[in-house]
């Protein structure tokens, strides 16, 4: 086990997983989101047999909405307002945010009128 600067020494928990965060988010693929209007939007097509699993989202409003996060009809989130100008952002932390049933898309349902731009990423096994 290496040592640090003052003699410390990290120690590990066998019962926690940790993943190599650099290794894991240059593996993601990601979409653009390009979203006018009042609409119900694949963000990643569905793949026969394959999950998707969201680890990072950026989104910009320009009019106040509601997101919700669905694998195919099915929601993964909650109603998420967002104020006019606003944005939402999950950054990657290792772990998804939400996974898809298999053989599901990735949707993203808003209520209002904004216009919705972005990007996710994502993988999909």
């Amino acid at each position: 086990m290496p040592s640090f600067a003052g003699g410390i020494t990290p120690s590990v928990n066998p019962g926690t997983r940790t993943v190599p965060a650099m290794l894991v988010a240059t593996q993601l693929s990601s979409a653009v989101v390009n979203i006018p209007g009042d609409a119900s939007t694949n963000l990643v097509a569905a793949v026969a047999g394959k999950t998707v699993r969201l680890f990072r989202v950026l989104l910009i409003m320009d009019a106040a909405t509601s997101i919700t996060f669905k694998s195919a009809a099915t929601a993964l989130s909650g109603p998420m307002p967002i104020a006019a100008n606003g944005g939402f952002i999950l950054d990657f932390n290792g772990d998804p945010w939400y996974q898809t049933v298999a053989g599901e898309a990735l949707v993203l349902v808003q209520t209002g009128t904004a216009n919705i731009g972005g990007t996710v990423w994502y993988g999909q096994s």
